[in-house]
Parts: structure tokens; sequence; C-alpha cells
């Protein structure tokens, strides 16, 4: 009998290689279910991008979004849907936020609550969730499968980041307790991430690019030139459209572009900027602590021209954005 393993495919293009590759590769040897979790609030371009490799791959995609219960106390459940009836109004995304306030650099829960929990609530309702997640994470990316913090750290206890992770968890975590006693001189802040290193890869997830084959931004870039199609999308509208973890220039170059998307995170800062918030206090979206209407004016006082060349160009590395969103990874906040 096949293993079962799920396999996120997360809407971007290294994703969507993946699937087919491990189809294509893997398929005799496992069986694997597929699945997208939309938060309402990706361009258009990527929900028919992930309807094209679901009906071209044969990858019998179940497509799934959060319910955000607004009861305190009651978790992040799924419902199914599908192309056609998945939400493109980001109130899968608005109720999210009317329970939880504004998320921000600083607040990135976003991430976990409309694709993380409601893809580990789907797989529970299914009897799944003792399977292994597989998800699209290249060779060339290795902060996103542990954080640069945890390998610093790592490194400094003479361990191999790349050979501890790919223990299990016991052994790991028992090398942690053998040189954890005391600390070894850890800083405050090292403290803090040897602590999280017990958690690490809670839901059991494998990044079959890195591990099984090692797969770069060339290999993929070559797949899809091969294809009949691909994501017909820029790079700086790709995921949520506005999302803070994108760079200033990708932000003021999609205000200078396509300001109807900021039309939504306006609305949000006018509702729910208090949620959450201390007494005086408010939550904004984006970084230096702009709500939608700083940054946009900020944006206004740019060069449209440069945004252009330092988005289309290797120039802009403070991106935080990445082509893809997973909620299963571990990449620095």
């Amino acid at each position: 009998m096949k293993e079962t393993i799920i396999v996120s495919f997360s809407g971007g293009e290294t994703s969507g290689n993946m699937c087919k590759w491990l189809l294509d590769n893997y398929g005799h040897l496992y069986y694997f279910v597929f699945v997208f979790a939309n938060t309402g609030r990706e361009h258009e371009e990527t929900l028919i991008f992930v309807d094209k490799c679901d009906r071209e791959f044969g990858l019998q995609l179940v497509w799934i979004e959060a319910v955000t219960s607004p009861i305190k106390g009651m978790g992040t459940k799924h419902k199914i849907v599908n192309f056609k009836t998945a939400c493109r109004d980001g109130s899968v995304f608005e109720d999210f936020i009317k329970k939880e306030g504004i998320p921000n650099t600083s607040r990135q829960h976003c991430t976990t609550r409309l694709k993380t929990r409601p893809i580990r609530h789907w797989m529970k309702q299914e009897g799944l969730v003792w399977c292994k997640t597989a998800i699209g994470m290249r060779s060339d990316e290795p902060n996103r499968i542990i954080s640069s913090k945890k390998r610093e750290l790592l490194e400094f206890l003479s361990l191999n980041p790349h050979i501890w992770r790919l223990q299990n968890r016991s052994d790991r975590n028992e090398q942690l307790d053998e040189l954890g006693c005391g600390y070894h001189g850890m800083t405050k802040d090292q403290i803090k991430t040897f602590k999280s290193l017990y958690n690490h890869n809670e839901y059991d997830c494998i990044y079959p690019m890195n591990d099984w084959e090692e797969l770069d931004k060339q290999d993929v870039n070559t797949f899809w030139e091969s294809q009949g199609f691909r994501l017909n999308l820029p790079s700086h509208l790709g995921n949520c459209t506005t999302c803070f973890k994108k760079s200033d220039n990708k932000l003021y170059r999609i205000a200078h572009e396509s300001p109807e998307y900021f039309r939504w995170n306006l609305e949000m800062d006018e509702k729910y900027s208090g949620v959450n918030a201390g007494k005086n206090d408010r939550h904004v979206f984006f970084r230096k602590k702009r709500d939608t209407k700083a940054l946009v004016g900020d944006a206004m006082q740019q060069d449209l021209t440069r945004l252009i060349f330092m988005t289309t160009s290797d120039r802009d590395k403070s991106a935080g954005c990445s082509e893809s969103c997973n909620g299963f990874s571990d990449e620095d906040e």
C-alpha cells in the first residue's frame, strides 16, 4: 500500500513544478493528495494558474478556504471551494482580521490562520493528520526551510543544520536536551531561538525539491519554458497583492500602477485598526508603522521608472515576500 503524502500547492511556479515533478517521478511510490488554500487576496491570475495546473497535470486539487469563528477560543476550520466559488473579494481574510486584528511584520499570523490551520483542519477531518506534507521550497531557498537564526545557532552548537533537520523529532530534541543544559553562554535572543528548535517541523514537512533532488530557480524556469502555459503575473503582484512582507519598492510600484488594490487595505484600516491593540494604540499593515494612506503617500513621492527598474532587477534585495507564500515555511520574520 502506497504512503499518502499531502502536497501543499502555494499557487506559485515553484510549487506548480513540484506537483508535476512528484507525479512524474514518484507517483509509483506514493499517493499524493494536492491541496491549495485560498486567502481571498490572491491575484486572479494566480487562481487561473492554479486551476490550469490542476486540469493540465491531473492533480484532482482540493481547494480550501479558512472559516474563522468570531468566538474567542474557537479554532480555525475549513470549507471546500473550487475555482468558480473561491473567494475573490477579501472576505475570508477580513473575517480573520475582524477577530485577530491587522497583521504586519510583527504580527505575522495571517499565513498560519489562513493556510496552515485550515489545511490541518481538513487533514484531521479526512483522517490524514499523520501524513507528511510536501512543501515546494527549492535548494536555493535554505532560509525558508530552516531560518537563518536557527541555522546560525545550530552551527554555534556544532550541529550540521541539514543533518539535524533530517533527523526525526525525538532524536533532534534529545540532542538539544544534551546541548542546552545551562544554555552554554547563549544570548537572550539565542535562548529564545533555542527553545523554538523543539517545535521545529512540528507538522512533519518534507522538501522534495531540496532533499529528494536539488532543484533550483533555473530548473523551475527550464520546466515552465517547456510547458504551454505559466503564471501570467509579474513577481511584484504575486501572493496576496498588497502583502506587507513585500519590499517598499514593490508596494510603491503597485500603488502607482494599480492603486485600486489598496482600497481593501484602506477599508481594513478604517474598520479594524483598533482590534487587539492596546489603549490609544492601533495596528497598521506596513513597515515603519505606516497605515495604507501613509504608504501610498510615500509611494507618490517615488519615481515610477526607478521602481520598475528596481523591481525587475536583482537590486531589490529587501523583499520579504517570496514568489510563493506557504504556511509551513520556517523563513525569518
